[in-house]
């Protein structure tokens, strides 16, 4: 599910969090914990029992990945270019796992209601650490995530290593949806996928940064030293080349340990290996690059700048 541009989407710069929880609400979070601490079994389930009385309750937290919607479940963590057959096959399979366990339990029960009533209260307790109900952007619930225990992957490659888990292989095998090699496989395609798209993001960087940026950013320089020349008075421009010349300096010093670090890269001939270097090394090179380009962005006047800007693209 876990894509390259997710790295960077999941709790950076767009919905949602990158820890899973569920968001049930207050009323069905309330009717739970009033199951749970029905001590003298007042409550009594069946198909009586109506506990919501209306659907239209919640108030659609955007901020969790897993939100109750009144009368269904969404799931917003998927990439745009996803497909969500993946989700679906996978969410299904986690279904059915849950719904035979609880089959198990309860089709040889000579008191079904209340041997049902005692599932739900055992599979709340078990799994109530993911049920949040708040802003799953803060801090404070990163925080309270990590005392729950909930993971907080946020790159595609660990996420990837969930379809290796022993428990994934097992519950997929159990239900003949996936064999263990066919999981194998699956890992092995999304993390090639993962290092053919991050590699290749880099490689265009470096071209952009090289053949658009840098002769436009010295034809910047050029200019600025002639008007020096020409007009000596005038001393920000002499501060404003040195600023420019560093940034230079530091532009071609980000494009050298991009490329060094690229070419280490492809060298790497074990997909594991190889993707965690994407993830970490050359997405952190590829950030460090980006600051340099985006201050110069800044400096430099719009008929320098090699591409549309921000400001161009909303006119």
């Amino acid at each position: 599910m876990h894509q390259t541009g997710n790295d960077n989407r999941l709790s950076g710069f767009e919905a949602p969090s990158s820890i899973v929880s569920v968001y049930l609400g207050k009323e069905l979070t309330d009717v739970f914990e009033k199951i749970v601490k029905d001590k003298e079994n007042k409550i009594k389930l069946g198909k009586d029992m109506l506990p919501l009385s209306n659907l239209n309750i919640t108030d659609r937290n955007r901020t969790s990945p897993f939100a109750f919607l009144g009368n269904r479940f969404e799931f917003r963590m998927p990439g745009s270019s996803s497909s969500i057959n993946v989700c679906n096959t996978v969410l299904n399979s986690i279904m059915a796992e849950a719904l035979a366990n609880i089959a198990n339990r309860l089709e040889n029960s000579n008191d079904f209601y209340t041997d049902l009533k005692s599932v739900i209260i055992s599979l709340y307790k078990k799994h109530s650490r993911i049920i949040y109900n708040g802003n799953s952007y803060s801090e404070e619930w990163e925080k309270e995530a990590a005392k729950r225990g909930l993971k907080n992957i946020k790159n595609a490659p660990e996420a990837f290593k969930a379809f290796l888990a022993k428990e994934s292989i097992d519950m997929f095998e159990e239900f003949n949806v996936y064999s263990e090699n066919e999981l194998i496989s699956r890992y092995n395609i999304k993390m090639e996928k993962y290092i053919k798209a991050v590699t290749t993001e880099a490689k265009v960087m470096i071209e952009i940064a090289k053949k658009d940026i840098m002769p436009q950013v010295i034809k910047y320089m050029m200019f600025m030293q002639n008007g020096l020349d020409n007009i000596k008075t005038i001393d920000f421009l002499q501060e404003n080349i040195k600023t420019v010349s560093d940034l230079v300096n530091e532009l071609n010093n980000k494009i050298n340990i991009l490329k060094n670090n690229l070419d280490k890269v492809n060298e790497i001939t074990t997909v594991d290996e190889k993707g965690k270097e994407c993830s970490s090394v050359l997405k952190d090179n590829m950030k460090e690059l980006r600051k340099v380009v985006d201050t110069l962005e800044e400096i430099l006047p719009t008929e320098y700048w090699p591409m549309p800007t921000y400001s161009d693209l909303l006119d």
